[in-house]
């Protein structure tokens, strides 16, 4: 049989994307470009911290520096705007989404400033009026409103307010009374906290220029150990590895807790892991293995089985999936933070799959395809597991259970075109025979959560609300896999796959399940000895194959011009960044193809991408550093600034040659990707090229049987398509 349905297609699907996988040369050279913006950003933060430190100084002075934070210490209750007044006149003011005031419930501290600005000393009352609702409270809910009323005294140090912003009501028996901070007189100093929550929306560079501001004001040598924990942090989130394994030096000699570097070397080792470096992260991973909180254990098995995986390892990953009691309980337990992850479920059934133990990885996917999803992860991760599963039934020639869990996967989803596929091929596939599931450790006993009897997965009907809402994966179930009616006439199995199939043609033909059905079609219709339909079909799959070749030759030429694609100068988000480079460099039509987004979530793809938005920041920043200010005068803190004339040229060069390094990188990881989907596009053309073949010679092979079954010679000898 001519036509065959790839299973390499499928390899995305194995694993959740951990970064595009790298030769060791090419490896080698991403190090050593990735060293190279480290420095160059590092020399830039120096020079940046030098020009802040000044200014700083003189735009809030000593013995007029105030600030007020605000924090939630309520987790009922969810801020959404707040006004501050100072001695009677309305100073500053701000709104909240409720995504954005959910941080400030963290266990973490987490804390927001709404002012900085000079005040004179003396006697002063700031007011903080805030109102918000109930977590669990609808949209247009009633809303609560508080207030809080402080007099201070500004002396000669700095003074820092921290107020509380929730409803009297709400506080129970927590002291009302704002808590007044003085600088260096208690451990944990409130602009942690702000670059906690900094880091927490996403705001890496803000957080780094707190740090430096916080190092000018304070003085590094009178700087706390939570302070480097929270600067190796920020490097990290910018890849800076030596600066951040630097910064973990200086937070070890000063005798901190161990838990805050735990978290610092499994994210090194992630790190690692996403750049391919898999002995570093190894190593990292081993030395962590003894030191670990259980939340981190859940981190660091995570990592470790995803490190085991992408060598190969599927044996050991599953080892380490299933090692532990948090494995065991997250059917029940979803929400508890120290139980592994849906996805580590997911992770572990490929694991089972990959290295043998087959039923238990099935049915460990299908408790995952079952699930009832509240989110759009959760939907993604459900689908996948369908799919997946619907692949491994059909390559064991089970087609009808094959159909029915592509039949689970939503129509209009990310993955339909693959499960159309799939659907289509289990239609002529043998329907096998019904499939056991198998227990795997983690159900629940029996005669719990309405379960009589876990072999056979009968259900009672008693207590139906409580196992409902204990099993995230609502039903258990460990009797037999549905399946799906699979037609008992051939003709009629051949004649529903092409249903499957022209409906999924009539989707992005840049999507690979489109292509392969595009070859799938005329050749089923072949089967049919219907020629005439099959050569037309051929003739279109042609045109519509040879026209996605030329867009990704097209692309792939425009990616290799000494010209590079041009990205704004700055201010743009990772998202904007993003799609204008999309937008120039592939057109939007390859742009939302399904393998291009796989490409652009790597990381092999993202971490060029946002050190090109942190340089163009980091430029703008230097541009713009002032060398001197006048002393602010009005409430709200506005000084007039005067912006730096003359900026270090050989800092800003290297900024230059640093972004272009990286565009490069963008270009390199977009070459290779698309020349591998040239590549496979070729494959299919030639399917076609052989099917147009056949079709040309179909008048002379039907001469030749007839002349064979006449006891003649036509002259066409040997033709094997």
């Amino acid at each position: 049989m001519l036509y065959q349905l790839r299973t390499g297609a499928l390899a995305a699907l194995l694993l959740l994307p951990a970064g595009l996988a790298l030769a060791a040369t090419d490896r080698g050279q991403a190090a050593e470009q990735q060293r190279a913006v480290a420095l160059t950003q590092e020399r830039a933060f120096d020079l940046l911290s030098a020009r802040r430190g000044d200014a700083q100084s003189a735009a809030f002075p000593a013995e007029t520096d105030v600030s007020i934070f605000i924090g939630i210490n309520v987790p009922s209750f969810v801020l959404e705007e707040v006004t501050l007044l100072l001695d009677g006149r309305e100073v500053a003011s701000e709104r909240y989404n409720r995504d954005d005031a959910l941080l400030l419930h963290s266990d973490e501290r987490r804390l927001d400033r709404v002012l900085r600005t000079n005040v004179e000393p003396g006697t002063h009352r700031v007011r903080l009026e805030f109102a918000g609702r109930l977590r669990d409270a609808e949209p247009d809910g009633t809303q609560l409103t508080g207030e809080i009323d402080l007099e201070f005294e500004k002396g000669e140090a700095r003074k820092a307010l921290i107020l509380p912003a929730a409803p009297a009501a709400l506080q129970m028996n927590r002291r009302l009374d704002p808590k007044p901070w003085q600088w260096r007189e208690e451990a944990e100093d409130p602009r942690l906290a702000l670059t906690r929550y900094l880091r927490a929306r996403d705001q890496s560079f803000e957080a780094m220029i707190e740090l430096i501001d916080m190092a000018a004001i304070s003085g590094k040598e009178n700087l706390k150990p939570a302070y480097f924990a929270l600067l190796a942090h920020v490097y990290l989130d910018f890849g800076m590895a030596e600066q951040a394994e630097q910064a973990v030096e200086t937070y070890t000699r000063l005798g901190a807790e161990r838990e805050p570097f735990e978290d610092i070397r499994l994210r090194l080792a992630e790190l690692d892991l996403k750049r391919g470096n898999h002995g570093p992260a190894g190593r990292r991973l081993d030395k962590a293995r003894q030191f670990l909180t259980p939340a981190q254990r859940v981190r660091w098995q995570d990592t470790l089985s995803r490190l085991q995986m992408a060598e190969g390892a599927y044996g050991r990953a599953a080892a380490t999936l299933a090692s532990g009691e948090n494995a065991l309980e997250v059917i029940t337990e979803v929400d508890d933070a120290n139980n592994q992850s849906l996805t580590m479920r997911y992770n572990l059934a490929v694991a089972w799959l990959r290295s043998g133990e087959v039923a238990m990885g099935r049915t460990l996917l299908d408790r995952i395809g079952r699930m009832t999803p509240f989110t759009p992860a959760q939907r993604m991760l459900r689908d996948r597991a369908n799919v997946l599963l619907g692949f491994s039934f059909l390559n064991a020639d089970q087609g009808a259970t094959a159909k029915h869990m592509f039949q689970r996967v939503r129509l209009h989803g990310p993955l339909s075109p693959v499960a159309l596929l799939g659907l289509g091929r289990a239609e002529i596939t043998p329907p096998g025979e019904r499939q056991q599931r198998v227990a795997i450790g983690d159900e629940p006993e029996a005669g719990t959560y309405g379960i009589a009897d876990t072999e056979t997965g009968r259900l009672q009907r008693d207590d139906q609300r409580d196992r409902f809402s204990a099993d995230g994966y609502s039903k258990v179930q460990l009797g037999t896999y549905p399946i799906a009616d699979i037609a008992d006439e051939e003709d009629q199995q051949r004649q529903r796959a092409l249903v499957a199939w022209q409906m999924l043609t009539q989707r992005n033909p840049r999507e690979e399940a489109v292509q392969e059905a595009l070859v799938a079609i005329p050749y089923l219709m072949e089967q049919f000895e219907a020629y005439g339909a099959a050569q037309q079909q051929y003739a279109q799959a042609m045109e519509m194959l040879q026209a996605v070749r030329d867009e990704l030759t097209s692309a792939i030429e425009g990616l290799q011009d000494d010209e590079p694609v041009s990205l704004p100068a700055a201010g743009d988000s990772l998202t904007a960044l993003g799609r204008d480079w999309r937008r120039q460099a592939l057109g939007d039509s390859l742009a939302s193809s399904r393998w291009v987004q796989r490409m652009l979530a790597s990381n092999a793809f993202s971490e060029p991408l946002a050190n090109i938005r942190r340089i163009r920041r980091l430029q703008t920043a230097l541009a713009q550093a002032p060398t001197a200010a006048a002393r602010p005068v009005a409430y709200d803190g506005s000084a007039s600034r005067a912006v730096a004339g003359q900026v270090d040229s050989r800092v800003m060069a290297m900024l230059d040659k640093a972004a272009d390094t990286e565009i490069q990188r963008l270009a390199s990881v977009a070459i290779d990707t698309l020349s591998t989907q040239r590549e496979q596009l070729d494959r299919f053309l030639q399917a076609v090229r052989y099917g147009v073949a056949r079709m040309h010679l179909r008048p002379a092979l039907r001469e030749q049987e007839e002349a064979e079954a006449e006891g003649e010679d036509s002259g066409v000898k040997d033709f094997a398509p």
